[in-house]
C-alpha cells in the first residue's frame, strides 16, 4: 500500500520554546498517546503579527500501548533552521480507570545553546462521556510551567481550552481551538493569547494525517 506524504505548511515561531509535538490539546500535553502502530504525520502554520516566519513539520507514532516517540523540525525561508527535536512519552490508564497519568520529554536536541529538555508530567481526568479535566506541571530549567485543559466532545468536533503559566518568564497563554476528524486524520484550529512582550495573539492551523500499520499487514 502506497502512503501520502504531508505537504508542509507556513509557521511562524510562536513566543514559546520549540518543542517536538506531544499528544494533546493547543499547547499543552495530556495523557494521550498515539494508538499503537499509527504514525501521524503533522504539518502547521502559526501566524500573527510581528512574527518570523518559519516552517514545521513533524511525525508522532505510537510505540506501543501508553508509548509515544515524536520528531519535529523547523526552518525559515531564509535559509536559517531549528534543531531537529525529539519527545517520548508515557502514559498508564490503569484498568477502565477515568483518570490517566503521563510522563515526558520533549525538545531533545543536540543543540544545548539555546534549547533545553522540556520534562513534563500530567494527569488526565474523564468527568463523563463528553468531558475531560488535565493538569500538569513542567520544571523546564528558566521556563518552569504549570497547565490547566479542558475539552469537550461535540458530534463532529472537539473543543479544546488550555492555560499555561510561566512563572520565570512571568507569561501566561490562554487558548482555544477545535480539532475535527477527517478520513485521513484531523484538521486542528486555534487561537492563542500570549500575556508578555507584545501581547501577541497567534492564531494556528495544523493537519494530521494518520497512518495505520496494522492494517496493511
Amino acid at each position: 500500500m502506497k502512503y501520502l506524504c504531508l505537504a508542509l505548511l507556513v509557521v511562524a515561531l510562536v513566543p514559546v520554546a520549540a518543542l517536538a509535538s506531544p499528544s494533546g490539546l493547543n499547547n499543552i500535553p495530556t495523557a494521550d498517546t498515539c494508538t499503537p502502530s499509527v504514525l501521524v504525520l503533522q504539518a502547521y502554520s502559526n501566524f500573527g503579527s510581528d512574527m518570523k516566519t518559519s516552517y514545521t513539520a513533524g511525525a508522532k507514532y505510537g510505540a506501543a500501548k501508553g508509548l509515544e516517540v515524536g520528531v519535529d523540525y523547523q526552518f525559515a525561508p531564509d535559509g536559517s533552521t531549528g534543531p531537529i527535536n525529539l519527545q517520548v512519552k508515557q502514559a498508564w490508564w490503569p484498568g477502565d480507570a477515568q483518570t490517566g497519568y503521563c510522563l515526558g520529554l520533549a525538545g531533545i536536541t543536540g543543540d544545548w545553546s539555546e534549547h533545553h529538555v522540556f520534562p513534563y508530567g500530567v494527569v488526565s481526568h474523564k468527568f463523563n462521556a463528553l468531558d475531560r479535566g488535565h493538569i500538569g506541571y513542567a520544571p523546564q530549567q528558566d521556563a518552569q510551567q504549570f497547565f490547566v485543559g479542558y475539552d469537550h466532545q461535540f458530534e463532529s468536533a472537539l473543543l479544546r481550552a488550555d492555560y499555561v503559566r510561566n512563572d520565570d518568564a512571568d507569561s501566561s497563554m490562554y487558548s482555544l481551538g477545535a480539532l475535527v476528524p477527517t478520513k485521513w486524520g484531523a484538521v486542528e484550529g486555534w487561537v492563542t493569547r500570549v500575556d508578555a512582550a507584545g501581547d501577541n495573539t497567534v492564531f494556528t492551523l495544523k493537519l494530521d494525517y494518520a497512518i495505520d500499520f496494522t492494517k496493511s499487514e
